[in-house]
């Protein structure tokens, strides 16, 4: 879940973020479509709310 959250600030937010703990993995190619869809509704959310 780390490494998502990572990916969705690196998208939305232009953040890179390093690693809290050692063991934890990072985004498998797998993932980015998820985090893509995490970040897009995010920013709408920003979008509609803020």
């Amino acid at each position: 879940m780390y490494a998502v959250i990572k990916g969705v600030l690196k998208i939305n937010e232009g953040l890179e973020l390093g690693s809290v703990r050692k063991p934890l993995t990072g985004l498998q190619e797998g993932d980015w479509p998820k985090v893509e869809i995490a970040a897009k509704h995010i920013k709408e959310a920003i979008a509609k709310y803020c």
